[in-house]
């Protein structure tokens, strides 16, 4: 992975995410929040990153950019060479917080596990006759 305060340097081959001088800011209590400030990198094919830092410090916001649940303010994102525009199937998130099913919080972790037919509704598949 490249990480550098510019953009990321052309190589031959296309890398599979690049981020390219993406800001983006939101309001907060009627004030503004830069959470985050021209930031460039890219992860080639194969490549493993991990995006570490305290809270608040604008990890969720990019990759809600990345997966395409935000845009970004200035900047671009492409995948695979492709400027994403919005939530696509080539990429996935899973998210911090329980948004589907909040009563599953409310558990021990040993019953938060779904029963079968459920993971499969939710893959939009049917659960076997039995």
């Amino acid at each position: 992975m490249a990480l550098s305060d510019s953009s990321p340097t052309t190589t031959d081959s296309t890398p599979k995410i690049a981020v390219e001088n993406v800001s983006n800011a939101y309001e907060s209590g009627g004030e503004s929040v830069q959470a985050l400030s021209d930031v460039s990198f890219s992860v080639d094919d194969g490549e493993f990153c991990c995006v570490v830092g305290p809270s608040g410090c604008g990890k969720t916001t990019l990759l809600r950019t990345i997966a395409g649940l935000e845009r970004p303010d200035t900047g671009t994102v492409l995948v695979d060479g492709e400027p994403v525009t919005g939530p696509g199937l080539d990429r996935g998130m899973v998210f911090q917080e329980y948004a589907l099913f909040p009563s599953v919080a409310n558990r021990s972790w040993k019953h938060s596990i779904w029963p079968r037919p459920t993971c499969l509704w939710l893959f939009g598949l049917r659960a076997p006759r039995r």
